[in-house]
């Protein structure tokens, strides 16, 4: 039978303890000599919106691709899903030998 009942801990074991946490520093995390409020104000904005470089290179994708849409230079005309699959499949497979 497994006993699950967690044993009796010495008086002298747990004051040791104790005191092994008091000594431990205390640790403030994050930058130190930041604004404060503007750096959780950037992290709302990081969460809510994602990273701002990751973002911008988005935006500045889409607005070239929207410019080449207007301008008819990415327009390649109707999709062929036929030749599209079988290009698709034929670069995954071997080729057998005829």
């Amino acid at each position: 039978m497994v006993d699950f009942i967690p044993k009796k801990r010495h008086e002298e074991d747990i004051l040791d303890e104790i005191e092994k946490e008091k000594r431990k520093p205390l640790v403030a995390y994050g930058k130190r000599g930041v604004n404060r409020a503007n750096m959780i104000e950037e992290l709302q904005e990081i969460n809510r919106f994602g990273d701002k470089k990751h973002l911008e290179a988005a935006l500045m994708k889409e607005k070239e691709m929207r410019k080449n849409i207007e301008m008819g230079l990415n327009n390649p005309g109707p999709i062929d899903n036929k030749a599209r699959l079988r290009n698709k499949y034929d670069m995954q497979m071997p080729t057998s030998s005829k």
